[in-house]
């Protein structure tokens, strides 16, 4: 019993060198080699492979892998892609092809094969290959601003005289910094077989947004692009068409991004005029004049119509309505205060606010704020300005609150919460130029802007969410 467990264990042991000497003899045989590129182009190669020592059974699969990060591709590996060509019963040369390749990538390829009844593949040695763009360049060279928008430069090089340009252009984002054609919006220039210079008109660019540009050229499927140039629409002054009729101590307010600028002191005489500046065509227009002149009164748009109130004029404390759609004027419930000028109107929350003034009856200036609602068409009073009169005030609001301070000498800002009807003090506008100043403020959606008098630092921003100021680009006139 003892010597028949000895044959079988020397049996065990020669069976095992037999099938290690096996296994040795078939890799010694068996060799893949990746060989050589023989052609190529901007998104192909084509390669010429062999497999050595091979003799009996079948190659169920054969071909090339290939990868981007992983310097020695194996089938099934992660970022690794397979070029399969199929069964084959005999070694040998063979040859294909690898397509869809990015330009202006290096890309890692080997050659294999996968014997029958093997469970690895053999693989031959790692080919690394850049691909190519024949030398074809594009550069974004600039964007220069004009009064609709912006005007965009771009540059194709090195364009071989054979290859044709299917389209080119330049693509844009608010968000992706390398904006791609395939995602995000483009301006198509067409077709072109040469290098060139080009340039394309980009309008109706929204304000106070980050934009990031790049010229771009297509071939094929490989879509080449010049560098980003990213710039903030929105810090940046433009000189448009002027109000056609001279006027100062105007109202003024804003419906569907539209301007309307009415009364005033003419060159002559009071003016009656309502005027729109549309910002699209640059233009001034005539609107339906208002039933008398007025002089430093106040307004408030809410949806489609326009309110008057106040002035130096013959409403007194009359308030009116101009619809928009319609271009007619209508009458609405009298100003409950006393006759004013110089106040400041604003609307908040589907509400209309007047604030402060001047009282017309020699009682000085006024620290009242009236709220005036269009749907009981009712007006209300709220807490007072809490720190004493202030001539020429600036107001803006935001959320729940109405922002207003500033104004002839004072740099300070209080906020009106006109839920809980409650007053606080925010951060003062930073500027370090002498008192006095005057100021005035205008919204950009949710985004306040400030512009006092002076020559220098004399516009800013504000930031509620933060109670902060940011300082921007000058207003290039002097209106100190």
């Amino acid at each position: 019993m003892k010597t028949s467990k000895i044959y079988f264990f020397i049996f065990f042991i020669l069976l095992s060198i037999s099938c290690i000497k096996e296994d040795l003899d078939r890799k010694n045989f068996i060799e893949v080699k990746t060989g050589m590129i023989t052609s190529s182009s901007i998104e192909t190669i084509a390669l010429e492979s062999e497999i050595l020592g091979f003799e009996t059974g079948k190659i169920i699969e054969h071909g090339y892998v290939y990868s981007c990060l992983n310097e020695n591709p194996e089938i099934g590996n992660q970022e690794v892609s397979t070029k399969l060509l199929g069964i084959r019963l005999e070694g040998g040369i063979f040859s294909g092809a690898i397509e869809n390749l990015e330009p202006n990538t290096t890309y890692y390829i080997r050659a294999f094969a996968l014997i029958e009844n093997e469970q690895e593949a053999n693989y031959g040695e790692t080919l690394v290959y850049r691909s190519s763009d024949f030398g074809l360049t594009v550069s974004t060279d600039d964007v220069q601003f004009i009064p609709k928008g912006f005007e965009l430069f771009g540059t194709i090089n090195n364009l071989d005289a054979e290859l044709i340009i299917e389209k080119y252009g330049f693509v844009w984002s608010n968000e992706n910094v390398m904006p791609e054609v395939e995602i995000d919006n483009a301006v198509y220039l067409g077709t072109i077989n040469e290098a060139t210079s080009f340039s394309s008109t980009f309008e109706n660019v929204e304000r106070l947004k980050n934009y990031h540009v790049r010229a771009f050229a297509q071939l094929g499927k490989d879509v080449f692009y010049g560098e980003t140039i990213s710039f903030f629409k929105g810090d940046i002054w433009a000189r448009k068409n002027d109000v056609p009729a001279s006027n100062f101590g105007v109202y003024f307010g804003v419906i569907n991004d539209q301007a309307y600028i009415g009364g005033g002191y003419g060159a002559v005489n009071n003016l009656m005029d309502l005027q729109k500046y549309d910002p699209i065509t640059d233009s001034w227009s005539y609107e339906t004049p208002f039933v008398t002149d007025c002089i430093f009164g106040a307004a408030f748009s809410i949806e489609d119509t326009l309110f008057v109130v106040t002035g130096d004029n013959g409403i007194e404390q009359e308030l009116w309505g101009y619809n928009t759609i319609n271009q007619t004027w209508f009458q609405r419930a009298d100003f409950p205060g006393e006759p004013r000028n110089f106040t400041m109107g604003i609307e908040h929350q589907g509400k209309g606010y007047i604030c402060l003034g001047y009282r017309l009856l020699g009682l000085g200036t006024s620290q009242e704020i009236w709220e005036y609602d269009p749907s009981s068409n009712s007006w209300s009073a709220l807490p007072p300005f809490p720190v004493g009169h202030r001539k020429e005030a600036s107001i803006f609001s935001y959320g729940s609150e109405l922002f207003l301070g500033l104004g002839f000498t004072y740099n300070d800002l209080h906020a009106l919460n006109t839920n809980t009807m409650e007053w606080t003090e925010k951060s003062p506008i930073p500027l370090t130029s002498l008192f006095p100043i005057d100021t005035g403020a205008f919204q950009i959606g949710d985004k306040p802007f400030v512009l006092t008098t002076g020559t220098s630092q004399n516009f800013w921003e504000y930031e509620p969410l933060t109670d902060t100021w940011k300082q921007k680009a000058d207003f290039p006139i002097n209106i100190g």
